[in-house]
């Protein structure tokens, strides 16, 4: 997909699909929080670059604004996560309004 979008930068298709399946695979990695973060939420935070940089070059705004929502409340998590890391206190979470307001 993601030589189909160097390929073709207009590709809506390639877009669509590569930005899912980098949602969908961080979505599957945090699962099991606040228990357990499955893979490196480091990694999960530069895919998640990837994919606001996709999203920002969709040519159907109300898709972007979907993907630009759901990136911002994985990329709370991932941080949250990576904060707390090393540490055995409890993690605390925030509640989705604030992942939507960014406060």
């Amino acid at each position: 997909m993601e030589r189909a979008i160097e390929l073709d930068p207009s590709c809506e298709l390639a877009r669509l699909t590569l930005t899912n399946w980098i949602i969908s695979d961080i979505e599957y990695n945090q699962h099991e929080l606040p228990s357990f973060y499955i893979n490196d939420p480091v990694k999960d935070l530069n895919d998640l670059e990837k994919a606001s940089r996709l999203a920002s070059g969709s040519a159907t705004e109300a898709r972007a604004r979907l993907w630009r929502q759901e990136i911002a409340e994985l990329r709370a998590r991932a941080e949250v996560w990576r904060a707390a890391e090393g540490s055995n206190s409890v993690i605390p979470f925030p509640d989705r309004k604030t992942w939507i307001n960014g406060k």
